[in-house]
């Protein structure tokens, strides 16, 4: 029986040999491609469920703030979100008409962030010395989402399609000033904030109806109202929800204006690259007069597990709907 020779065995060696490697980058790019899927399952989950938070959060809101002097001056007005928040954001123009739609050129009613008063538990006192039995004081938050840096991203951000963090602030309880003002005994309005303090740690008022340079009053230890506007005139923190990082994730960040044309980003403001750049990819569009708001909100998340990989992208919208009163 003939032996096999040299050059058949290298034929073979090398015919096997490539058999081998199609096999194994079969796997690998099997494996790729899972992982991709896996990601992008993971970050379309997470801005679903980042679109239903904010949804909630809006929709319990009595009061929208919209791009103009007062709804400025609320957001500085807020501890420490004017130290972070990205320079450039916008809140979205209350347009009384009008559809969901991309901004016509040279327009700007689409923001990138959001600001609102949003209602907590009521705060109900039993009455001692007065003529009603219960007293019913509204309570209130006031809310603000915006984009800022995630901790070490520098530069341009049109050089890099990620690094954005979605962030909240929620501001301490806010009993309604008008409510309170409205208890005719003097003797019971300072009972009653003089209890809300104890039994709910609420250490100041605010007036909705007033303009916000007036509307946050504070009370002294009796419970007597300050005459005088707080100083400094700061809404703080919530102690344990103040600031908060939404997405609190390290590889899932939200879109920038460098990420491609595909993601998603801009879809509804047109696309700015002056100063930090706009919108990035948050977008918020309310209309709809005070008793009927249609809030749109557009998400675009990446999501970048390792440095040199492949981006995960989500490019997601919903709809809240909320009213002033």
């Amino acid at each position: 029986m003939a032996g096999v020779t040299l050059v058949e065995s290298m034929v073979v060696l090398g015919v096997f040999s490539l058999l081998v490697l199609t096999f194994f980058k079969s796997v690998i790019m099997v494996q790729d491609g899972n992982t991709m899927m896996g990601h992008h399952n993971r970050v379309n989950t997470k801005c679903q469920r980042v679109l239903n938070h904010l949804v909630t959060k809006v929709s319990s809101s009595v009061r929208l703030y919209g791009e103009n002097s007062e709804g400025r001056l609320l957001l500085n007005t807020l501890e420490g979100v004017s130290t972070e928040i990205l320079p450039d954001s916008k809140l979205p123009v209350l347009l009384p008409d009008g559809i969901v739609e991309k901004d016509p050129e040279n327009e700007r009613s689409t923001g990138n962030c959001l600001l609102f008063i949003q209602a907590d538990t009521p705060y109900g006192y039993k009455a001692e010395g007065g003529t009603e039995d219960f007293i019913r004081i509204d309570v209130y938050r006031i809310v603000a989402v915006y984009l800022k840096r995630k901790p070490g991203v520098v530069g341009s951000l049109e050089k890099r399609p990620d690094g954005l963090e979605l962030a909240m602030f929620k501001s301490v309880p806010l009993l309604d000033f008008g409510q309170v003002s409205a208890v005719e005994n003097d003797e019971e309005k300072e009972r009653l904030l003089r209890q809300a303090r104890t039994e709910r740690g609420i250490d100041y008022l605010f007036d909705k109806n007033e303009v916000v340079s007036r509307a946050l009053r504070t009370f002294d230890l009796q419970g007597v109202l300050n005459p005088n506007l707080p100083d400094p005139y700061v809404i703080l923190a919530d102690s344990e929800e103040g600031q908060k990082d939404i997405l609190a994730d390290t590889s899932i960040s939200v879109a920038t204006n460098g990420a491609p044309e595909q993601y998603g980003v801009a879809r509804f403001a047109w696309r700015s690259i002056e100063g930090a750049g706009f919108p990035h990819g948050l977008e918020a569009r309310i209309i709809g007069g005070a008793g009927a708001r249609q809030i749109l909100l557009h998400l675009t998340l990446v999501m970048r597990s390792k440095p040199t990989c492949d981006l995960a992208y989500a490019d997601l919208h919903s709809m809240a709907v909320a009213r002033d009163y």
